[in-house]
């Protein structure tokens, strides 16, 4: 199947009006290692724009006519596109790219919320956050594994395969980072103390490195369950749990914490690990009902054709 129509947009009035062209191929043109010229289709009175670079290898093209919508359309039938594929795609992909989103934008707030308590705290916030990230790396790597995985064994149609692979992959990315989470435990101001030299920055930084230890564990289950999912095509679900999450725990406590009642850095981040508790306890609800393989091994799922 190929999934290609125009990749390069440009709107036909370039074509149509002098000043924009010749302002165009003005930029094109800065660039003296850059060559930009016009010169027409054949015999036909279209145009079409040739950009070199170095000089003599024309890397770029663009031909009047072919970035008009019915022309798009029209290359997609002639490609023979499969819409009930691509139809299947944009299921899967629009609550994954919805859930990234949300969970980026309630991140965003949570961070407001911590700078609302000062400088320090931000600051603190900050480098604990960096600190962090580098032990839940092995965790991004075990999701990454579980997705492939888990969507070529159901590719294979062999639902005990699925369930030994994912509960392997559970098992082994939770050991991995409780071992991360317990060095984090145990070393959490030296980490502190190669980012920054100011005392009540390292001081409220190890409280919350110490705090989001804890949930490590939680953290890397999300992770491979959400890894799980995704390779199977269950995107909806962990969008709707990372939304109610996200916004309903960490967001909405926060907000309670540091506006209403007053309470300090330490509360902000048993905030956070309640957040990454709850959803882990969700999404391993989801796992444990096994409505994520609901259809799956049906004979009219995409994935058993």
């Amino acid at each position: 199947m190929i999934i290609d129509a125009n990749m390069y947009w440009m709107p036909e009035e370039m074509f149509q009006n002098a000043e924009y062209l010749e302002q165009f191929m003005a930029c094109v043109n800065q660039d003296p290692k850059r060559n930009g010229f016009i010169r027409n289709l054949g015999e036909s009175e279209k145009k079409e724009i040739v950009i070199e670079k170095p000089k003599g290898y024309a890397n770029l093209n663009y031909a009047q006519g072919e970035y008009q919508l019915e022309a798009m359309l029209q290359d997609m039938e002639d490609a023979q596109i499969d819409k009930a594929i691509l139809k299947r795609c944009f299921s899967i992909a629009l609550p994954n790219a919805a859930e990234r989103t949300v969970v980026c934008l309630g991140s965003t707030v949570f961070t407001a919320l911590v700078a609302s308590l000062g400088t320090i705290s931000l600051a603190a916030h900050s480098i604990a956050i960096t600190a962090e990230s580098a032990f839940y790396v092995p965790g991004y790597g075990f999701q990454a594994a579980a997705t492939t995985l888990s969507g070529l064994t159901a590719g294979e149609g062999d639902e005990d395969k699925l369930d030994r692979m994912s509960e392997t992959l559970m098992r082994i990315t939770v050991f991995c980072m409780f071992i991360t989470g317990l060095l984090l435990f145990i070393f959490p101001q030296a980490m502190m103390s190669l980012f920054t030299r100011d005392p009540q920055v390292i001081a409220q930084g190890t409280v919350a490195l110490r705090i989001v230890s804890v949930s490590e564990p939680f953290f890397a289950l999300t992770l491979s369950l959400e890894g799980v999912f995704n390779g199977v095509g269950d995107t909806k679900m962990p969008f709707i749990i990372s939304l109610c999450s996200m916004w309903g725990v960490r967001i909405l406590f926060t907000f309670l914490c540091v506006k209403v009642f007053g309470m300090g850095f330490a509360s902000v981040w048993m905030c956070m690990i309640a957040d990454v508790i709850t959803r882990a306890l969700c999404m391993f609800a989801r796992y444990r009902s096994g409505l994520w393989k609901k259809g799956l091994f049906t004979k009219n799922h995409p994935a058993a054709e």
